[in-house]
């Protein structure tokens, strides 16, 4: 179905440049609506998909029209937001060449009258759309939407260049996340009574300190043509670390010293590793702190937290945390962990 709406969309762009000839007004409208028709039915075709690009991101970014950074588009740019340039820049000595040829038809153009510059303009506008398209396109990529690689195996030595974050690595130009876990996000902070903690950074450290100097080989979930991809576009992985005769799971691993979590309480080995970390205090899990994905999704309740160290009433929690209480109606709501 995309190679048939890609189809399409070329048919409808050759048509709207054939609708600016100098014809009569309803052959050129004529051709325009066939051209807007194609157009149309492959963004349906597109959208119908499950197509995990930019018409979802937009989509759901429209859904939290009143807390958008909530929202998937905005969370990407955030996480992903950093990693652009590695994207970006590999482009920049085709842009150099772009921007040199674009000089040099400005300096012919020079000559007297019109008749150089009628041809300039358009392909000076053209270089300058495929510099800007070649950035946004990039951009994108960036950010993991679009569906951009189809790897179904990545393998590579890594470093602590490699970590995102603590449940998402970099293998090559692709950002891929491990499967069923949770790790706290990278300005996240925990609290042990009246000191923050730091537990975003901590959980990126462990995962560095686990993957630097190892083979990190990553499998994606599920079959070739129904994979696994995050609510950003990135491969859902699982993932073994190598070094000599030494291989363990990473994500069995980040659960099991407690950096993190099982996926939003997903049932499962991950639940009961956690389970066994967090009663044994292991890593972050001695101090509290929302649940990953409510520290993403819930604004008030991160606020809330993090400037006060109060706990929502119905918020849900990672590590030791002491039960949600209230003050007396009237007061203001859940009270703030106390040391």
């Amino acid at each position: 179905m995309a190679a048939f709406a890609f189809v399409l969309l070329i048919a409808a762009l050759i048509l709207f440049l054939v609708s600016t000839r100098q014809w009569a007004l309803w052959i050129r409208g004529v051709v325009w609506g066939s051209g807007m028709v194609m157009l149309i039915a492959a963004s349906v075709m597109v959208a119908s998909d499950n197509h995990g690009g930019v018409f979802r991101a937009f989509g759901d970014l429209a859904a939290h029209w009143n807390n958008p950074g909530a929202s998937v588009l905005a969370q990407s740019f955030s996480h992903n937001g950093p990693h652009i340039a590695r994207f970006v820049l590999p482009l920049l000595d085709l842009f150099l060449i772009i921007g040199g040829l674009l000089g040099i038809l400005a300096l012919a153009a020079f000559t007297p009258g019109e008749g150089l510059e009628k041809i300039a303009r358009p392909i000076a506008v053209g270089m300058v759309g495929a510099i800007l398209g070649g950035i946004l396109a990039m951009a994108i990529v960036g950010t993991g939407f679009g569906d951009v690689s189809q790897q179904e195996v990545y393998s590579t030595y890594t470093d602590s260049k490699n970590v995102a974050d603590g449940d998402t690595l970099w293998m090559g130009e692709v950002s891929v996340r491990l499967a069923g876990i949770d790790a706290p996000e990278s300005d996240q902070t925990c609290r042990q009574g009246s000191n923050i903690i730091r537990c975003g950074a901590e959980s990126s450290r462990h995962l560095e300190g686990l993957i630097t100097g190892a083979l990190v080989t990553c499998t994606v979930e599920g079959e070739k043509n129904n994979r696994s991809d995050d609510t950003f576009g990135r491969p859902l992985v699982n993932c073994e670390a190598s070094r000599g005769d030494q291989k363990f799971d990473l994500a069995q691993r980040m659960v099991e010293d407690g950096y993190a979590m099982e996926y939003k309480g997903q049932i499962g080995d991950h639940a009961r590793v956690a389970r066994v970390a967090l009663d044994a205090q292991r890593g972050i899990m001695h101090s509290c702190s929302l649940r990953p994905d409510i520290w993403r999704t819930d604004a008030r309740a991160q606020v809330a937290f993090r400037d006060r160290g109060i706990i929502p009433a119905a918020a849900l929690t990672m590590g030791r945390c002491p039960p949600p209480t209230r003050r007396p109606q009237g007061n203001g709501g859940p009270a703030p962990i106390q040391p």
